[in-house]
């Protein structure tokens, strides 16, 4: 007799066969940690995403999400490959909201927009990496496999 615990959502019409992968991304040799990589289908057609996050090690394996069904592992397809990562900004946690004026509200948005602005730019990811249209990442991954990506941000300056 077995005993299945966990969440099962029925897996969606359309939802594609997916196959084991691994992305790993270092910046200059080291692993990077916290690398959101997302994988858009070059076709544009998809009505599933994929994509995972880095761990300690700087690896990712990625799943295939479409509403709340998810899977690990990716389809075989041509994916176009973008890398971002969150900064962390400190704000400040004393300050009541609702006891600002419109321009202190929106001197303390624009204080915060600048600190993310230089956060991001601390990261070390080039720009080019995290947008759809202009990253040079392609990765063509197949049934058979081993579905294997390495990203070294330095080589994208």
């Amino acid at each position: 007799m077995f005993v299945l615990i966990g969440c099962f959502s029925k897996k969606p019409e359309g939802f594609p066969r997916v196959y084991p992968a691994t992305i790993t991304v270092t910046q200059n040799g080291k692993p990077f940690e916290g690398v959101v990589v997302m994988l858009e289908c070059s076709s544009g057609r998809a009505r599933w995403s994929a994509g995972g996050q880095t761990d300690v090690t700087g690896s990712a394996q990625p799943v295939t999400v479409q509403g709340n069904h998810s899977v690990l592992g990716i389809p075989a397809d041509d994916f176009v490959v973008t890398i971002t990562k969150n900064p962390e900004v400190e704000i400040d946690q004393t300050i009541d909201p609702d006891k600002l004026t419109p321009q202190e509200r929106d001197r303390l948005n624009a204080e915060y927009e600048q600190k993310m602005a230089e956060a991001r730019k601390s990261i070390g990811i080039p720009e080019i990496l995290s947008d759809s249209q202009k990253t040079p990442i392609h990765w063509k991954t197949t049934a058979s496999g081993p579905n294997v990506l390495h990203i070294e941000t330095s080589d994208y300056k």
